[in-house]
C-alpha cells in the first residue's frame, strides 16, 4: 500500500527480481503513478478516496494484510513502521547532506509521509548541530500533527492522514503548514527559476524551507530534500495554466 513512490520502486524491484508485485493506492493518486507502476508489469489496485485519505490508506493496508492472511508468502513493506526506513535516511541520505553542505546546517524540514525522512534525517543533524531548528511539514487538508481535520490533497506523498510509528516526535521544533496552492506555485517556481523538474511535495518542503530561512535570517544555511519529478504530475494542476 502507498500514496506515494514507494509503489514505483516497488514495481521497479519486482521486475529485476521476478516478484509477482500488487501495488494498492489511493484512486486520487496522479494516473501517471498508476502508468509507471503498470509500466514495470506490476498490478495496480486502486481503493476509493471518500475524502479521507487517512482511512483510504488504513483500507489500503488492510486489503494487503488480508492477502497475507491467504498466503504467507506475501511481504509487505510497512513502511510506516519499518525502522530500516529510518535506517536508510541516517545511513545514507543524512551523511550525503553533512558532506556536501561541508558547513553546520542551521535549519532542516520536511514533509511528513511515513515519517521515515524526517526522522533519520532529523536525528543525525540534530547530532552533529544540537542546536538547528527542525520543522515537520504537513499539506494544509492532512494537517494530523498540527490538529487539523483529514481530507484529500494534492501533495501525494505526504500528509497521508495517520501518525506514523517511525515518526520520532521529539526531533522537531515546530509543525509548518502548507496549502496546495503554495505547494504547486513553489513547484512551478523550482522549474522556472531553478530548472528543477520537481514534484508537488518537493514544492511542499521548498515553501517550508524559504519561509524557515526567512525566520531563522541571513548567514543560515537550511536543507531539505526534493522526493520526485514534476513528470509524475502531467495530469495534474502542476502542469495547469
Amino acid at each position: 500500500p502507498t500514496s506515494g513512490n514507494q509503489g514505483i520502486g516497488l514495481a521497479l524491484v519486482g521486475a529485476v527480481r521476478g516478484y509477482r508485485t500488487i501495488i494498492i493506492m489511493p484512486d486520487s493518486v496522479s494516473e501517471e503513478r498508476r502508468k509507471l507502476v503498470r509500466h514495470y508489469g506490476a498490478e495496480v489496485r486502486l481503493i476509493h478516496d471518500a475524502g479521507d485519505i487517512g482511512a483510504c490508506i488504513e483500507e489500503c493496508l488492510n486489503a494487503a494484510l488480508k492477502m497475507r492472511e491467504k498466503n504467507d508468502k506475501v511481504f509487505i513493506p510497512q513502511q510506516f513502521e519499518n525502522e530500516n526506513n529510518t535506517l536508510a535516511h541516517k545511513k545514507g541520505t543524512a551523511l550525503e547532506i553533512l558532506s556536501q553542505a561541508g558547513k553546520k546546517i542551521d535549519g532542516f524540514c520536511s514533509g511528513i509521509g511515513t515519517g521515515g525522512t524526517l526522522t533519520g534525517i532529523g536525528e543525525v543533524l540534530k547530532e552533529d548541530n544540537p542546536d538547528i531548528t527542525i520543522w515537520a511539514v504537513e499539506p494544509e487538508n492532512a494537517a494530523i500533527l498540527a490538529g487539523g481535520t483529514i481530507g484529500t490533497h494534492m501533495q501525494m506523498g505526504i500528509g497521508d492522514g495517520i501518525i506514523p510509528g517511525i515518526l520520532n516526535r521529539e526531533i522537531y521544533d515546530d509543525i509548518y503548514v502548507v496549502t496546495d496552492e503554495e505547494a504547486i506555485e513553489t513547484a512551478k517556481r523550482l522549474a522556472r527559476e531553478e530548472g528543477l523538474m520537481c514534484g508537488i511535495s518537493s514544492g511542499t518542503n521548498v515553501a517550508a524551507a524559504l519561509k524557515l530561512a526567512e525566520k531563522l535570517g541571513p548567514g543560515k544555511t537550511v536543507v531539505t530534500v526534493l522526493p520526485d519529478t514534476a513528470e509524475r504530475y502531467f495530469s495534474t494542476s502542476l502542469f495547469g495554466e
